[in-house]
């Protein structure tokens, strides 16, 4: 194991950049084009972690977090063991699995919400309880309104089509 690599941070854990950094030379950015496909056989190889270990996604979501920031890159996993480059049309996909993921979240977090018992809170708790259903309640009411509007969308579309 290299000396970079070895480092330990306090936490117990270890750094994942030299890790990327393998990966980055293993697949340079001008690689990465729609459709290229990274396989998690490949990526257990240059990291040395099974694709079930923790240790396997911490460091590929952190490589696939930098490719998004620093060049618009989005790595999505799919079904065939693989991170699969996508273009803009599934980015937009992608993007609209991970708001309906949110909020099925916030309606989970809600339904938990509602079996609190706020006389059983500390006055911190309180304001911590009454900000989670605020925020849940946002992102439910806000991810509502959207579906609302793309469906009323959908409708004026079919409406000019005729």
């Amino acid at each position: 194991m290299d000396a970079e690599k070895s480092k330990v941070f306090p936490s117990g854990g270890l750094p994942t950049d030299p890790d990327i950094k393998e990966l980055e030379k293993a697949f340079p950015v001008e690689k990465l084009v729609y459709g290229f496909c990274v396989y998690y056989n490949q990526v257990s190889l240059i990291i040395r972690a099974r694709y079930k270990d923790s240790r396997f996604w911490t460091v590929t979501n952190a490589w696939r977090k930098r490719l998004r920031k620093n060049y618009g890159i989005v790595l999505k996993p799919n079904r065939n063991g693989a991170f699969e480059v996508l273009d803009s049309n599934s980015k937009v996909d992608f993007a609209n699995n991970k708001l309906s993921e949110a909020k099925r979240k916030a309606g989970e977090s809600l339904k938990i919400s509602k079996t609190v018992i706020p006389k059983e809170l500390s006055e911190v708790k309180k304001k911590e309880h009454e900000n989670n259903i605020f925020k849940a309640g946002a992102i439910s009411s806000y991810l509502a309104m959207k579906e609302i509007k793309g469906s009323t969308e959908k409708l004026e579309l079919k409406g000019k089509e005729n």
